[in-house]
């Protein structure tokens, strides 16, 4: 049997090298030293280490704060700090997925590196502010690694590690209370209820620096909620094979539905027998895909009022969602070929794709070499600044911050105030 699977995982394991190395030139092609979108609003020390305990939209993220300030300090604001650890970040919760997998082994490094460094996930991978959005996943993944293990030492680590999750997104909220389910399984009460503590604190947290739900009123349509979620979990698999497709299409919202039906089935199914067999590995990837199966659930409760299609970013949580769930069947059929072959498809589609997504990172990487060009030409005025920020006008302040600190495309220039 073995004879029978060799062959089929060479070409899986070079096809995930492809994607590999291909979303890797993609970054360098989209990454700019300038600050895009809402990395504006942390590009200040005073507005990343000075506001570590504060709201962004409805997510907490101190922890990523810390890590736009050390960008700041260490990389002068351009960004490669943050990127460099959005890889290092991207690539833990890879090689600690694929630790889960335990066998087959081959197949489920292709597998994973394939789904998890998807040219799909280019904005994450690229964009500096993403840390908080890789980061959160990998406290997930690492929590449940840990709580895997079993014993004290494991768990104490699980529970610092875990704890820290709310803190960098709001669906970090999950991580500590699914961990609680994870160890009451488990029969470890004690830590149960430190999870649950956990739990309860961030959301305490929460509460007192004035979240409150989006959507509310009678905008909240909340009968539309599960179809939007079927379609953040589904649409980023459904494009592929059919970029433009409008999410609103019946078509699609029937594919999106059912390919949402069947992974819950295939969850409930893997959940009753890892219960049944005692599979604590299959039940610590069962509760990793429950934490992206959950963000894509809190995405739709919070972004279904005028929803036009799943951001690029939340492709990552439909990943986290599926990939453990796959690593799963791999694991249950681990003594035929058919994981290689699921592999080889996989991957090799997915290579593929990455010919789909080059205009993107070239469109992505235009945007940072076109405002560069215009910034050089007239740096104090705001509207150099547009293809970067949708209001300018806003960012007077943090224009002449970087200036005058030599942050980001003004590194080594001489300051310029404009007065």
């Amino acid at each position: 049997m073995t004879s029978r699977r060799r062959p089929m995982e060479l070409p899986a394991v070079i096809f995930s090298l492809v994607v590999f190395i291909s979303t890797a030139w993609m970054t360098t092609i989209a990454y700019g030293p300038m600050p895009f979108w809402d990395a504006w609003e942390v590009v200040r020390i005073e507005d990343s280490w000075g506001k570590l305990w504060s709201l962004h939209n409805e997510h907490m993220i101190m922890f990523p704060r810390i890590f736009y300030g050390l960008d700041t300090l260490l990389a002068s604001g351009t960004g490669v700090f943050s990127v460099a650890v959005i890889w290092l970040f991207q690539i833990t919760s890879c090689i600690l997925l694929i630790d889960l997998a335990k066998a087959p082994r081959m197949p489920a490094i292709a597998l994973s590196v394939s789904l998890m460094f998807w040219a799909r996930h280019l904005e994450n991978l690229s964009w500096s502010f993403q840390v908080g959005f890789v980061g959160v996943s990998l406290i997930a993944i690492s929590t449940m690694w840990l709580i895997n293990f079993g014993t004290y030492t494991a768990l104490v680590m699980a529970l610092i590690v875990g704890g820290t999750a709310p803190y960098w997104s709001l669906n970090g909220l999950l991580v500590p209370m699914i961990a609680a389910v994870l160890c009451l399984v488990d029969k470890k009460i004690f830590f149960s209820c430190l999870f649950g503590l956990a739990t309860a604190v961030g959301v305490m947290a929460y509460i007192s620096l004035g979240f409150k739900t989006g959507n509310g009123g009678s905008e909240f349509h909340l009968l539309k909620a599960p179809l939007v979620y079927a379609n953040i979990l589904i649409q980023p698999f459904i494009e592929i094979f059919a970029i433009s497709i409008s999410p609103l299409d019946t078509r699609v919202m029937l594919l999106s539905l059912i390919g949402a039906i069947a992974v819950h089935g295939c969850a409930l199914y893997a959940l009753v027998t890892s219960i049944r067999n005692r599979d604590r590995p299959s039940l610590t990837l069962l509760a990793i895909a429950t934490f992206g199966l959950g963000s894509c659930l809190m995405v739709a409760l919070g972004r279904n009022e005028g929803y036009g299609g799943p951001a690029y970013r939340y492709a990552l949580f439909s990943v986290v969602a599926l990939l453990p769930i796959a690593l799963i069947t791999f694991r249950k059929s681990s003594e035929t070929c058919k994981p290689s072959i699921f592999a080889v498809i996989v991957s090799g589609v997915l290579a593929l794709n990455a010919v789909v997504w080059y205009p993107f990172a070239v469109h992505r990487g235009n945007i940072e070499v076109e405002a560069i060009r215009a910034i050089k030409k007239n740096p104090n005025n705001p509207e150099s600044y547009r293809l970067l920020y949708p209001a300018p006008e806003a960012l007077n302040d943090r224009i002449k911050a970087m200036q005058a600190r030599q942050l980001g495309m003004f590194r080594g220039a001489e300051p310029d105030l404009g007065r």
